[in-house]
C-alpha cells in the first residue's frame, strides 16, 4: 500500500502525535475530514493503552497502522497558528481501511499517494461482538488521485501540498427516465346516427284509387271500384216573379212534345202559344 516503515510507540501522546501533526478522531456519527495527503505516509505498531506493550496478531505478527497526514483548512482556536495539518490512523483490518481502500479503486488507483484528496466520514457503527470493546465504527470514503500538474511541480519529492477543502462528493442524482410513450391506438371516426326513418303508412289518406305499398315510400294503384264523385244537381232556373204573383201553368199547344215543353220557360211557353194563335 506504500512504504513499510515500522515504527514501535511507547506512550499514547506518542501514538497520537503524528511525528508532531494533530490526530483526528471520529467522536460522534457525522464526522467528516477532508484534505490533501501533505506528506510522507508511514506504518506503525500499534501499543497496549495500559500495559504499553506493543500489539500483535495471534500469529505473532504487529498490528500496524497506517498514518496518513492531510492537510485541511480546520483550524483549533485553542491553537495557536493552528496550521489546519491533521492525521488519520487507518488499521488493517478495518472499517476505516476498507472505505478508502474501495474509494481508491474506485478512482482506479491502487493506494493514497502524496497529493492525492481524501474525504472520510463516520457513518455509523457495526455489530458489537466483543463485549470489552467498542462496536466497530463503519466510515465512507471518496479519493481524487493527484494530478498531472502536481506530479510535474512536485517531481523533486517537494512536501508542500496545498491546503484542500473538498466537500463531501455529491451523491450522483440518477438520469431522469425518458417518458414513456403510450402507443396510439387508431379508434376509426365513428359515423353520425341516421335520422329516425319517417313512419310508414304515414297518418294521411293516399290518393283517390291508391293504397299505400309495403315498401315505405311506394303507393300502389288500389283494385277496389272507385265511386265517381256525385255531380251536385243543377240548380233550377228561375225566373224572377213579381212579388207576391204565383207563376202560372201555361197549357201546352197541340202537337207540342211534353217533355220539350216542360222544359221551356213560361215565357217562352207563352211566346209559342201566341205563335200557334196565329
Amino acid at each position: 500500500m506504500t512504504d513499510q516503515t515500522t515504527h514501535t510507540i511507547n506512550d499514547e501522546d506518542e501514538f497520537f502525535s503524528g511525528g508532531g501533526i494533530k490526530y483526528f478522531g471520529f467522536p460522534i456519527v457525522g464526522t467528516t475530514i477532508s484534505g490533501t495527503v501533505c506528506d510522507k505516509m508511514v506504518t506503525r505498531q500499534q501499543t497496549d493503552m495500559k500495559t504499553k506493550e506493543p500489539l500483535t496478531w495471534p500469529d505473532g505478527n504487529p498490528r500496524l497502522v497506517l498514518v496518513i497526514p492531510l492537510q485541511t483548512t480546520l483550524a483549533d482556536p485553542q491553537v495557536e497558528d493552528d496550521d489546519g495539518k491533521r492525521t488519520i490512523w487507518v488499521a488493517k483490518p478495518g472499517g476505516m481501511y476498507a472505505a478508502i481502500m474501495d474509494a481508491v479503486k474506485t478512482a482506479g488507483a491502487t493506494a493514497p499517494k502524496l497529493g492525492g484528496q481524501i474525504t472520510l466520514q463516520y457513518i455509523g457503527d457495526g455489530e458489537k461482538t466483543n463485549p470489552g470493546l467498542n462496536a466497530p465504527k463503519i466510515f465512507r470514503a471518496h479519493y481524487v488521485p493527484p494530478s498531472d500538474a502536481f506530479f510535474a511541480a512536485n517531481g523533486n519529492g517537494a512536501q508542500q501540498v496545498p491546503a484542500a477543502n473538498q466537500p463531501w462528493p455529491p451523491t450522483p442524482v440518477p438520469a431522469a427516465a425518458p417518458p414513456q410513450v403510450q402507443p396510439q391506438v387508431y379508434a376509426p371516426p365513428v359515423a353520425a346516427p341516421a335520422p329516425p326513418a319517417p313512419a310508414w303508412p304515414p297518418a294521411a289518406p293516399p290518393p283517390p284509387g291508391f293504397t299505400y305499398g309495403a315498401v315505405p315510400g311506394t303507393m300502389v294503384a288500389s283494385t277496389a271500384a272507385v265511386t265517381p264523385p256525385t255531380a251536385a244537381p243543377a240548380a233550377a232556373s228561375a225566373m224572377p216573379l213579381a212579388q207576391g204573383v204565383a207563376p202560372q201553368q201555361v197549357p201546352m199547344p197541340p202537337g207540342m212534345d211534353a217533355a220539350m215543353w216542360a222544359t221551356l220557360t213560361p215565357e217562352a211557353q207563352q211566346a209559342l202559344l201566341g205563335i200557334a194563335a196565329k
